[in-house]
């Protein structure tokens, strides 16, 4: 899959790589979460530490893109994904990622799946990004074409 350096890098269990959005189009991330500590029998501690400070870490991210996501659509203003990674990374408050968790988050459970694609906000809908779980999520074996953003 390609690879663009203009968007954060995630795990394929991880949420959308940063991408998702482009003028006007929000693409709703579903979660999903990254593991769980304890999960798979057998591991460190310390791996289980560093996935929960990479949920809580993605958690911020994804909570001040949603805040700047809802405060372009109450001002009227269209949303530009890519401009507000370009923006320096203010930490999230707590009311902000509650209300982001509370958002993605269906009968108490972070949903398992999701993936995101940017699209250009015209009528050809041309693919501007992709998260790097998308072949995955959207079932595309190795003899389906996967887009390249070159």
């Amino acid at each position: 899959m390609a690879s663009d350096s203009r968007f954060p890098k995630r795990s394929p269990s991880a949420r959308p790589v940063a991408p998702r959005h482009a003028h006007h189009h929000h693409s709703q991330s579903s979660g999903g979460s990254t593991s769980r500590a304890g999960a798979g029998g057998g591991g460190g501690g310390a791996a289980a530490t560093e996935s929960v400070s990479k949920a809580v870490a993605q958690y911020n991210i994804d909570a001040r893109l949603h805040a700047v996501f809802e405060q372009s659509g109450a001002s009227g203003r269209s949303f530009d994904y890519s401009q507000s990674l370009r923006a320096p990374p203010t930490p999230s408050s707590e009311q902000q990622i509650a209300a982001y968790l509370s958002r993605i988050q269906r009968g108490g459970h972070i949903q398992p799946l999701g993936c995101t694609l940017a699209v250009a906000d015209d009528s050809s809908f041309r693919l501007l990004a992709f998260s790097e779980n998308a072949a995955d999520l959207l079932d595309l074996s190795p003899h389906h074409s996967v887009p390249s953003l070159d």
